[in-house]
């Protein structure tokens, strides 16, 4: 648990770090924009993991059942 919570803070502290560094080179209208694209970017990406988690779990369901019938 403790490892989690250092990898969570450390990715907390880069992710700080590279938003300042990237932020000295734009406009504040263009800050808004990457920060935007980045919120998206996010966002797809937690739809697809969500996706991919509920396919396995409907996989393994599946498996289950399938073992299920086998044994009966």
């Amino acid at each position: 648990m403790y490892n989690d919570r250092t990898r969570a803070e450390q990715l907390a502290i880069v992710a700080a770090l590279v938003s300042i560094i990237i932020s000295r080179k734009l406009t504040p209208d263009e800050m808004g924009l990457v920060g935007d694209f980045f919120e998206i970017l996010g966002d797809i990406l937690d739809a697809m993991q969500d996706q991919i988690q509920y396919s396995e779990q409907r996989r393994e369901k599946f498996k289950k059942n399938l073992k299920k019938k086998d044994k009966q």
